[in-house]
């Protein structure tokens, strides 16, 4: 592994450590070895976060866990990830989440697939190394989808904000005999190339 795989390393592990804290730059770089700006690129370089927005998604990530897990007041849970106040934190979730966090809580249920993992080792390799991908064509018997529609570019995190919609909603869809409180995500993303 090289010397910036481990420093990145370092750094995201003395974040995982203090998310429940103030958390300066200085400090993670620091711990990291490198200086301040050299350290800012080189986490963005190698996990197409910026160290803000990787701070900001695994605080939210882990408020959201306590959220449907525990009882905790969700003042007590702004203020355990570090937000100076409820009206903060929840600003902050429901841009993320597309909900606020007292609706999060009411739907009972983890939307998983907005949870931004800790960064490991093998993340950083496989974001970094080329991927080759291996496919089949294989033939279906007909069936029928359902879902709702989002045209753009995804900028303010508006698919997120859809599903989130949606998923409360489930149950409405009439003769949904699969329907047992899981579901699935797919999002089919298209281009038109233009000569």
């Amino acid at each position: 592994m090289s010397y910036h795989f481990e420093s990145v390393l370092k750094g995201i592990n003395f974040i995982e450590n203090n998310l429940k804290e103030e958390i300066s730059i200085s400090d993670i770089a620091h711990e990291a070895g490198f200086s301040k700006f050299h350290f800012l690129r080189m986490f963005k370089g190698l996990s197409k976060d910026t160290i803000f927005e990787y701070i900001r998604k695994r605080r939210l990530t882990n408020a959201a866990i306590d959220l449907i897990d525990t009882e905790t007041g969700i003042i007590d849970i702004a203020f355990k990830y570090a937000y100076n106040s409820q009206e903060a934190f929840s600003r902050v979730f429901q841009n993320y989440y597309g909900v606020s966090p007292k609706k999060y809580r009411k739907l009972g249920r983890h939307l998983s697939n907005l949870y931004k993992p800790k960064i490991s080792e093998e993340d950083l390799k496989f974001k970094n190394e080329p991927i080759k991908l291996q496919y089949k064509i294989a033939e279906r018997e007909e069936f029928y989808i359902i879902g709702m529609e989002y045209t753009g570019k995804n900028m303010k995190k508006e698919v997120p904000k859809l599903f989130n919609e949606f998923v409360p909603n489930i149950h409405k869809i009439e003769d949904n005999i699969i329907y047992n409180g899981l579901y699935s995500f797919e999002m089919l993303i298209c281009h038109t190339l233009v000569n």
